[in-house]
């Protein structure tokens, strides 16, 4: 249909209209630049004020008011926990664990002492009994097993760094044995 109207116009009439739509594509083209160049500068414009005028942080005073009260409130949280702080390294400075080293190695010694001394009695005790003496021999192993686990436990002590918890190691229990019958 097109190419029906090409054939029934003049070449005149061809060319006018070949211009008016040259025309009308000039005033879109330069409208839509115009527009562009507007948005352009609208937006240059836009972002020198704000570089010339940052926008503002400040608190109003009320804020600033509540603000510093909140710190003197952390302030003397601050000191009280300083005091508790005192108190406690006081308290951790008389529980340190070397006293607690040595009163265990003083209770060891006792506890050495104190089998030892058994230990004799009943030897001069089985001296002035007569009869026979496996029980005696039966009564010094247990003694002696038991002096060497507090021997044991002292050189655990000894190992035992007072700034390090020392690793847990299990004692075994002696196997409890079947009573001997002694009789004469």
């Amino acid at each position: 249909m097109a190419k029906a109207l090409d054939i029934s116009l003049t070449e005149e009439q061809r060319i006018t209209l070949l211009e008016e739509s040259a025309r009308k594509s000039r005033f879109m083209l330069i409208g839509v630049i115009a527009a562009l160049a507007v948005f352009v500068v609208i937006t240059l414009f836009l972002l020198a004020m704000q570089l010339m005028n940052p926008p503002s942080s400040f608190a109003d005073a009320a804020t600033y008011q509540q603000i510093i009260k909140e710190i003197e409130q952390q302030e003397k949280q601050n000191k009280n926990w300083y005091k508790q702080v005192d108190t406690l390294r006081l308290e951790l400075d008389n529980s340190q664990a070397s006293v607690f080293k040595a009163l265990f190695f003083e209770q060891e010694e006792n506890y050495q002492l104190h089998l030892q001394a058994l230990k004799q009695g009943m030897r001069d005790l089985a001296h002035m009994v007569p009869g026979s003496r496996t029980w005696l021999e039966i009564y010094n192993e247990k003694m002696d097993a038991a002096l060497a686990r507090s021997e044991a436990r002292m050189k655990k002590l000894a190992q035992i760094q007072t700034g390090e918890q020392p690793g847990i190691e299990a004692v075994p229990l002696p196997v409890r044995p079947v009573p001997i019958n002694i009789s004469d």
